[in-house]
């Protein structure tokens, strides 16, 4: 027979619901577990390597191609176009997650060091009520700037700089 420190002192799971109480604390640990487990599981089952490395070559094409600033970074910045490549390349197949490889991606485009040149996460929302509104990219040209800018897209950014000068007042 058992002795309690104290004689006729219960102990937690002794007392009456404790026992259930302490199952309901495994259960929930368990299914956090579980859950947390599914979604890194989820996660690496999702990873599509062969895509992230398309988007990067897509990425690298458009910037030899386009990028105003590319030979003013190699020239000015250090930029060591093989060596990111390399570093880039070798980070995407070594990822297991889309987190991993966009990681990567972020890396090669902060490696410019120019302000301009950034990744612009653009929500879900946005562009699914852009596809049902219908709105094109299309604009006439005797539309007046802000109805322009607005149908194309644009809009003030509230953290950005504005500039006023009457010589720009149209």
């Amino acid at each position: 027979m058992r002795r309690h420190p104290l004689p006729g002192s219960l102990t937690s799971w002794q007392r009456p619901g404790g026992l259930r109480l302490v199952r309901g604390v495994l259960r929930a640990g368990f299914v956090l577990v579980a859950l947390a487990a599914g979604y890194f599981v989820f996660e690496r089952l999702a990873f599509d390597r062969a895509a992230w490395l398309a988007d990067y070559d897509q990425l690298r094409t458009h910037i030899s191609r386009n990028y105003a600033n590319l030979l003013w970074g190699i020239d000015h910045k250090g930029v060591d176009p093989v060596a990111l490549h390399q570093t880039t390349l070798t980070a995407i197949e070594a990822a297991q997650t889309d987190r991993a490889a966009r990681a990567a991606i972020v890396s090669f485009v902060s490696a410019f060091q120019d302000g301009h040149f950034c990744i612009n996460r653009v929500r879900l929302s946005d562009r699914l009520e852009r596809l049902s509104s219908n709105q094109t990219d299309e604009v006439a040209a005797d539309t007046p700037s802000d109805e322009a800018s607005a149908a194309l897209g644009f809009r003030d950014d509230v953290d950005g700089l504005t500039f006023s000068s009457p010589d720009l007042v149209t």
